[in-house]
């Protein structure tokens, strides 16, 4: 304490001769203290009287609080005599300002560095604990081992099958004894090689037993080599060894490789490879034993295709049945956990969707080669769309690839269930009707069930291509093919009414358009045999189309709309370039003294155009464009080609100013049109027909029609011309914009 407050005292010292110093101001020599600085008296105030001296005290008083500043002040002798007696008291002053460095606590002084001794040397422990006990150790678990079958080679006549199996068992269980002693006083890797080497000298006594003294063969042998990997399992379980345990399930599995299998059947043989791989799957999921469940998958599957390679099928249904349930038996952790509401891993959903859609593709393909069994299809996938609809309210990630999977099967296998019916061998038709029907069926049972299977609109599309695909595959169109149309319809129609995404409707718009089209009539010509379903292919043909852009303005769907458009406009086109080919290849069918076939697929097609049109929203310009501008070119191409069938027989160069005359009031007709519906479009496509009917008076007529002819039809275009200039000319005066 003493020490303390000379420090202290000393550091006052210090501080107190430094303000001196800075002041100017000498140091007083009493009590060893300096004097307290002060401001320089102003020299007219006069001095004060000398104080007596402070008699000592035990106690430091209390300060009183610091007067106001006042305009005389003491003299610094008065300052100086009051400083000493203040350092003369006993008991210390506690020191106000900021804090010396030589008043804080003393620092402990750096470590010093460490000699070679003392340095850290855990790398080189590592090092000599991996040598020492796990190099040696394992060393020493084989040298044993080799002992026992060297041991097992000089004994040989002397001890017999019996008495060499009963040994490498005692040595084995030796091992095991010991490493259960020794456990509480070493290491759990030396416990750990010690009955690793104990169970493997129990498996080799087993195999031994088995297979080179055929002491015990069959189900015996297989029961000693599974319980010494079961024994190997709980001391892995002790130790909580992941590697001890997957080389005793490795043991397991190679356990019936070694036996065999004596059951004509994989049955009892798939029964053992389930029981491990359940084994290997709650291990994973109660001590995280990842390597293990891999194994145990890899093993399951590669053991299984063995055992068909080796055997060969017994039949489809067994086929089948064992595949399906070893196949879900693989998936069945992902399956229980996704029902659980526990989190399964994309990754993991994903390899277990892969290994069932493999399955099921080795099993499509073989039934289909054998054609024994055409309904796995329907079964594969209903089951699949069952297990989809039990964990689409628990795991999407895993219901959405098994719906998908399960309504592709079901499509495939409501087809290929007809293929290979012997009641139905020659009726091609009746065969065709049930496909159709049982694809229907399919599709319409998919979209209703979407609300629990969540995905059902590719099955669905899948349904209604196949459909189409039984129509057309029957070659040219008959009565019957032709009736079959209505029903390979009713899918696209299922699809344009009900499918939820655009890319389904889109579909169904296209298999009903292939459909019509070309399950009605697949001649391009407006003459011949068969001509007269011509009209009724566009007309049919246009009707989806139009259905479809119905469907996209009610569903605000672009992509429909774009793709309806897109039929209509190619087949106004394919019409007009019929048209135009028409006097190439011969005349129009006639279907009424009055009508042919060519007018009556021209009023069919403008009647889809029109209703297109008319059900395309406004703000749909380009799709209004498209619309409109191929029912233009039907309607202008329409009237020319039955003006030209009506003119044939007349003399030459009149055709030529029928063909202008018409021209010109056609394009008369778009300008009033235009004026009348204030539709800018309009005018401008009038305008363009007033220019190409100059174009073609000044360029052909003139200069092959007669003088009579040449009056006519300048004539006529100098009227039509006046009279549209005269309707710009009246809009114009009556303060419209030009």
């Amino acid at each position: 304490m003493l020490e303390h407050i000379l420090v202290r005292v000393r550091a006052l010292e210090q501080r107190v001769a430094e303000l001196e110093s800075k002041l100017n101001m000498p140091v007083s020599a009493s009590g060893g203290g300096g004097a307290l600085p002060a401001p320089a008296a102003p020299p007219e105030l006069p001095e004060l009287p000398e104080l007596p001296e402070l008699p000592e005290l035990p106690e430091p008083p209390e300060l009183p609080e610091p007067p106001e500043p006042q305009s005389t002040a003491p003299a610094p002798s008065e300052r100086a005599k009051l400083a000493d007696a203040a350092a003369s008291r006993s008991a210390p002053w506690p020191v106000i300002g900021p804090a010396s460095p030589a008043a804080s606590p003393p620092q402990q002084p750096p470590p010093l560095p460490r000699t070679r001794e003392q340095q850290p040397v855990h790398k080189r422990s590592d090092l000599e604990q991996l040598v020492g006990l796990k190099v040696l150790g394992r060393v020493g678990a084989a040298a044993l081992l080799l002992a026992a079958v060297y041991f097992g080679q000089l004994g040989w006549q002397a001890l017999g099958p019996v008495g060499r199996t009963t040994l490498v068992y005692v040595a084995g269980l030796g091992l095991i004894a010991a490493g259960w002693l020794l456990r509480p006083r070493v290491a759990q890797y030396y416990t750990a090689v010690l009955w690793g080497g104990g169970t493997s000298l129990t498996y080799a006594a087993g195999a031994l037993a088995s297979l080179y003294f055929e002491l015990v063969s069959g189900i015996p042998a297989m029961l000693l080599l599974l319980g010494s990997a079961a024994v190997g399992q709980i001391l892995a379980r002790t130790l909580r060894l992941e590697a001890f345990a997957t080389v005793a399930l490795a043991g397991a599995y190679a356990a019936p490789v070694l036996v065999g299998s004596p059951s004509p059947t994989p049955t009892a043989f798939f029964v053992l490879l389930l029981t491990l791989h359940g084994w290997a799957a709650w291990t994973e999921r109660s001590w995280s034993w990842t390597t293990a469940r891999v194994l145990a998958v890899l093993a399951t599957t590669v053991l299984a295709c063995g055992w068909y390679s080796f055997n060969g099928r017994v039949s489809t249904a067994s086929l089948v049945m064992h595949v399906e349930v070893l196949a879900l038996g693989l998936a069945a952790p992902e399956l229980f956990a996704a029902f659980v509401h526990a989190r399964v891993g994309a990754q993991r959903w994903l390899l277990a969707a892969l290994g069932l859609s493999a399955a099921h593709c080795v099993l499509l393909i073989d039934t289909w080669q054998h054609a024994e069994w055409t309904a796995f299809g329907l079964v594969a996938g209903g089951s699949w769309l069952t297990a989809a609809a039990m964990l689409a309210p628990r795991s999407n990630s895993l219901a959405f690839p098994l719906a998908r999977l399960g309504s592709v099967l079901v499509a495939f296998g409501a087809l290929a269930v007809w293929y290979r019916v012997d009641w139905l061998a020659g009726n091609v038709a009746g065969q065709s009707w049930l496909r159709i029907a049982s694809l229907g069926a399919v599709a319409s049972a998919l979209l209703a069930l979407r609300r629990w299977i969540l995905v059902g609109e590719l099955g669905a599309c899948l349904a209604g291509a196949l459909a189409v695909a039984v129509v057309l595959e029957q070659g040219a169109p008959s009565a019957s093919s032709r009736v079959q149309v209505i029903g390979a319809c009713v899918v696209p129609g299922l699809l344009l009414w009900f499918a939820r995404p655009s890319a389904a409707a889109v579909v169904g718009l296209l298999l009903g358009c292939v459909a019509t089209w070309f399950g009605l009539c697949r001649q391009l010509q407006f003459g011949g045999t068969d001509s007269h379903w011509l009209p009724i292919a566009f007309a049919a043909t246009g009707a989806v189309a139009t259905f479809g852009a119905v469907q996209a303005g009610r569903r605000h769907e672009r992509a429909l709309l774009g793709a309806a458009v897109a039929v209509l406009g190619l087949l106004a086109l394919t019409w007009v370039a019929l048209a135009i080919a028409a006097p190439a290849l011969g005349p129009a069918a006639p279907l009424h003294p009055f009508w042919n076939v060519r007018w009556a697929s021209v009023v069919g097609l403008l009647s889809c155009l029109l209703a297109g049109l008319y059900t395309t929203p406004r703000e749909e310009v380009v799709a209004r464009t498209v619309l409109g501008a191929a029912t233009l070119a039907v309607c202008y191409v329409g009237g020319l080609m039955e003006l030209l069938d009506v003119i044939a027989d007349w003399p030459a160069g009149w055709s030529d100013v029928a063909t202008s005359l018409y021209s010109l009031a056609f394009a008369s007709a778009l300008l009033v049109a235009g004026f009348k519906r204030q539709r800018v479009e309009l005018r401008w496509t009038g305008l363009i027909g007033f220019l190409v009917v100059v174009a073609k008076v000044g360029v052909h007529d003139l200069s092959t029609l007669e003088t009579p002819l040449r009056v006519l039809a300048t004539g006529v275009l100098g009227l039509f011309m006046l009279g549209g200039a005269y309707a710009y000319a009246r809009r114009r005066g009556s303060g419209s914009a030009a």
